[in-house]
């Protein structure tokens, strides 16, 4: 996988290889949802509508549609993180509320 993978990127099924976008093969892109839903649910209560909703995601099934928030989470070097814009504790309640919108 490259650099950086976006929660977009994993929606898309599709990452950037030089300057061509290429398909993430399914495995790849369930081994970056469970590391992604593993980032979030530290952020839920456990039986809230967030929590249950990001548990209901899955690569075939259920995932929310492509937002430009959504480029914001990605899987670095370091593992999963949110890069803020403005501020963090809302933005990553505006993810899980949207999240909640299309997999609750």
């Amino acid at each position: 996988m490259n650099t950086q993978y976006t929660f977009n990127n994993l929606i898309n099924g599709t990452h950037r290889e030089g300057y061509d976008m290429v398909e993430t093969p399914l495995q790849e892109r369930q081994e970056a949802l469970h590391q992604f839903k593993t980032f979030l649910l530290g952020y839920t209560r456990e039986g809230s509508k967030p929590n249950i909703a990001i548990y209901n995601m899955d690569v075939i099934r259920c995932l929310p549609n492509t937002c430009g928030i959504f480029n914001r989470l990605v899987i670095g070097e370091r593992g999963v993180e949110y890069i803020a814009g403005q501020n963090y504790t809302d933005e990553i309640a505006t993810i899980k509320q949207i999240i909640v919108k299309e997999c609750y």
